[in-house]
């Protein structure tokens, strides 16, 4: 798979396309929509609309399961939304 990854200081920005595979990997919060709502890997809220947001709580980004470095890829399966703050 072939696609641009943005640069935007120390995070990137990745497609939409890629944002709603990471995304719908996440866990479902009971209760709450989950094309708005998820938990990320240490059960932190996570808010589609605050992608890339590090002044909301619910912000969230995407980063890698296993670091490019360390043999990791930039696939789908490899990575994972995550609270901004977690």
């Amino acid at each position: 798979m072939s696609y641009s990854v943005k640069k935007n200081s120390s995070r990137s920005s990745y497609p939409s396309s890629i944002r709603k595979k990471v995304w719908k990997q996440a866990a479902e919060m009971l209760g709450h929509p989950p094309d708005t709502w998820r938990k990320d890997h240490t059960g932190r809220p996570m808010n589609w609309q605050e992608y890339m947001n590090p002044e909301c709580n619910n912000g969230w980004e995407i980063v890698h399961i296993t670091a490019i470095e360390d043999g990791g890829t930039d696939e789908p399966d490899n990575l994972r939304a995550q609270n901004i703050h977690s």
